[in-house]
C-alpha cells in the first residue's frame, strides 16, 4: 500500500480491525504487515529493527468509540502500542516509562503507549506519532528465541522428533543445535554477534 496522499488523508474510523490474537510470535519483519494496522506499520518494523518487541497494537475506527452495556457509545483510548517492557535495555526501560504505564499481565510486565484519537484522526497523524514515539527508543541487543531439540520432544511429547519435522515452524542450526524462530532471526543473531566482536 504506498502511502499516497488520499491514505494519509484517510480517517483512523474509516480504517477497520486486523482481527489477530495479541502476542502473536513475530518470526521475521515481514509477519508485521499482516498483524500490523497500516498507521502503526512504519513505527511498528522500526520497533523492529531496534530489537524492541512489540505485543499488541491497534489503530482502528474501534479504538476511537465503544458500545457500552447500554448500547450507547463511548469515547475509547485511542491508538496503541504493546511492548514487552521486561525485555527492554535499562535506556529503553526509561523512556518507555515516560511514555506509559506499566502494568502486569501474560506473566509479564508490559507498556502501552497510547496515541489519543478523535473521530477527525487521520491516518497520517497516527503514522506520524507512532514513528516520533519510535524514534524515541534506541536500538538494543537482540535476544533471539531459541530451542534445543531435546525442548522441541518435550513440547511435542515426541522422542523420535527430528529436526526436518519442524522444517515449516522453525530454522535448524547444525552447528549450534538449536532451533530460531526463522532463518531472518538467526542471521540478524549472527550478525550482530559478528559486529559485537568486531568491536572487542
Amino acid at each position: 500500500m504506498g502511502q499516497t496522499q488520499e491514505l494519509l488523508r484517510t480517517r483512523i474510523v474509516d480504517i477497520e480491525p486486523i482481527e489477530q490474537c495479541r502476542n502473536t510470535t513475530i518470526r521475521q519483519k515481514s509477519d508485521l504487515v499482516g498483524l500490523v494496522e497500516p498507521p502503526l506499520l512504519s513505527a511498528c518494523e522500526e520497533l523492529y529493527d531496534k530489537n524492541v518487541p512489540t505485543l499488541a497494537s491497534s489503530a482502528n475506527k474501534k479504538d476511537i468509540e465503544y458500545i457500552d452495556y447500554k448500547g450507547e457509545a463511548q469515547p475509547n483510548d485511542g491508538a496503541y502500542i504493546v511492548i514487552d517492557f521486561d525485555s527492554l535495555s535499562e535506556a529503553n526501560k526509561n523512556i518507555s516509562a515516560a511514555l506509559g504505564a506499566v502494568y502486569y499481565a501474560d506473566e509479564g510486565n508490559q507498556i502501552k503507549i497510547t496515541i489519543p484519537l478523535t473521530t477527525e484522526s487521520t491516518f497520517g497523524d497516527v503514522r506520524s506519532s507512532a514513528v516520533e514515539i519510535a524514534h524515541k527508543f534506541e536500538k538494543q541487543k537482540f535476544s533471539p528465541v531459541t530451542y534445543t531439540l531435546d525442548q522441541m520432544r518435550k513440547i511435542y511429547y515426541s522422542e523420535t522428533l527430528r529436526p526436518e519435522d519442524l522444517a515449516d515452524e522453525l530454522y535448524w542450526v547444525p552447528e549450534l543445535e538449536l532451533f530460531f524462530l526463522s532463518r531472518e532471526q538467526y542471521e540478524k543473531a549472527t550478525a550482530e554477534k559478528a559486529e559485537e566482536d568486531s568491536t572487542i
